[in-house]
């Protein structure tokens, strides 16, 4: 899935040219499909002018914030998976007798985790993505 930052559309899969507006994502394309950089004015391959045209590059202080809503679920796993080893281990020294609800908690948790790690990444973005739009929606 790519997000074209002319149109704000998203495109599944791993396309050349977004699907709404037909700009490439960062790179520009020859009808041939050789790959050219950003600045190019002709291909280096064939030397067709014929250049496509190139989604706008995304601002500088925007990438960290896309970077981490495309990382929001591993990240909220891993702050839930911090936060549980605090109360785990201050439960340990303040009450131990009450340990196994919470012990199935942190199982629960680490399998979440896990899980999310082995996913291929364009399931983890597809679901960052549903989680952050379903975020908006509120």
């Amino acid at each position: 899935m790519k997000l074209c930052f002319g149109c704000g559309k998203v495109t599944t899969g791993r396309p050349a040219y977004c699907h709404n507006c037909g700009k490439t994502y960062d790179v520009k394309l020859c009808p041939r499909g050789h790959v050219c950089s950003r600045s190019a004015n002709v291909c280096s391959e064939c030397g067709s002018k014929e250049l496509s045209t190139p989604q706008p590059r995304v601002p500088l202080l925007l990438r960290p914030l896309l970077f981490l809503l495309s990382h929001l679920v591993g990240i909220a796993l891993l702050v839930a998976l911090v936060l549980f080893v605090g109360v785990f281990i201050h439960k340990l020294f303040v009450d131990p007798n009450g340990l196994f609800p919470l012990m199935c908690i942190g199982l629960y948790l680490c399998l979440a985790f896990f899980i999310w790690m082995l996913l291929p990444n364009f399931l983890r973005k597809g679901i960052a993505r549903l989680v952050s739009r379903k975020g908006h929606k509120h």
